[in-house]
């Protein structure tokens, strides 16, 4: 974002609805972060907020101007964690609620008080490829909700041994970037990590 719109997300989330937008209006690229559960109603499966934990419905409705501003208007958006099935929701997909009662795997992909680790595949030829310079890698993990169907205007980039869906990105190349993952990269302190978060600069000065 621009100097004088370098806000934090708690800033924003309280910010009132005309201040928003015009803090959105400035912004060369958008980054949404990890956090609570989306509400499984705007992926057509209310009925599971029963396996969900903590849902905020504003964060929800925000981060959808967000990503359809992003969208609409050709900025670069990068989301992680949450950030990543947020926009594969918003897109039209949906994600797997709770993946211990969804998937027989032996792979932790959370785990109380601390981050869980486990591998990830990565796709050749893929953004994520190119820039961190790996075809796998050892990830932080910490959630218990992943992407399901993924919406047709994302394909997927990685994936963990036992299938979840780690990152994605955006087929249509005439957007300038988005693209999410399903680790945090921003505690992640190696090499790999570190390109990762300059592409994303150079993709917000459009390079």
């Amino acid at each position: 974002m621009q100097s004088d719109s370098n806000l934090i997300t708690k800033e924003f989330y309280f910010l009132n609805p005309d201040s928003q937008q015009y803090y959105i209006s400035r912004a060369n690229g958008i980054v949404i972060g990890g956090g609570e559960d989306i509400n499984p109603s705007l992926y057509q499966q209310a009925e599971s907020i029963v396996d969900c934990g903590k849902i905020d419905n504003y964060r929800d409705s925000i981060e959808y101007v967000l990503i359809k501003y992003a969208i609409n208007n050709k900025k670069a958006i990068m989301g992680i964690c949450r950030g990543q099935q947020i926009l594969n929701v918003a897109s039209g997909g949906s994600l797997i609620v709770d993946i211990p009662k969804a998937i027989k795997t032996n792979i932790k992909h959370s785990q109380a008080g601390v981050d869980s680790v486990h591998w990830v595949h990565i796709k050749s030829g893929s953004w994520l490829q190119k820039t961190m310079h790996l075809d796998s890698l050892v990830v932080n993990s910490v959630h218990h909700q992943a992407v399901k169907k993924i919406s047709d205007k994302f394909k997927v980039t990685a994936l963990s041994p036992d299938g979840v869906i780690e990152a994605i990105e955006w087929k249509d190349t005439t957007h300038p970037f988005a693209a999410g993952v399903q680790w945090h990269p921003e505690r992640l302190y190696n090499d790999a990590s570190k390109r990762l978060s300059q592409s994303f600069v150079l993709k917000l000065k459009g390079r």
